[in-house]
C-alpha cells in the first residue's frame, strides 16, 4: 500500500472481510503502524478455501483505518479479487490493484 496523502497515516490497520467459505488464517486485522506521507508498506493475509467453496471469482473487501494529523479517525476501502478454480488447494497466491485515491484522503 502507498500513502498518497500529504500527511502521515497514524496507527494504520487493515481489516479483511472474507465471504462465506473463505477463512482468514490468523487474525483478520493487520497492524501496519504509522505510515508517513509518500511512503509505502506491505501486508499479508492468508486464506483457507473450504471444501464447500465453489469455483469462481470472489471479491474480498479491505478496510483501512488510521488517524490523520489533526486527530480524525478515517476509513478507506479497497478490494482483493480472488479466483478459485476446481484445482485449488490449500495454498495459492493472488495479486490485486487498487485505485490510489481509495487509500487515503489528502
Amino acid at each position: 500500500m502507498y500513502n498518497f496523502g500529504t500527511g502521515p497515516a497514524n496507527g494504520l490497520t487493515v481489516t479483511v472481510f472474507p465471504p462465506k467459505d473463505i477463512v482468514v488464517i490468523g487474525q483478520n486485522t493487520y497492524y501496519v503502524g504509522n505510515l508517513g506521507s509518500d511512503t509505502s508498506s506491505t501486508f499479508t493475509f492468508a486464506f483457507r478455501i473450504l471444501n464447500s467453496t465453489k469455483p469462481g471469482s470472489y471479491v474480498i473487501p479491505l478496510e483501512y483505518t488510521y488517524t490523520n494529523v489533526i486527530g480524525q479517525v478515517l476509513h478507506s476501502h479497497s478490494n482483493i479479487t480472488l479466483e478459485v478454480s476446481n484445482g485449488s488447494s490449500g495454498f495459492f497466491t493472488s495479486s490485486f490493484t487498487v485505485d490510489p485515491k481509495s487509500y487515503y484522503e489528502k
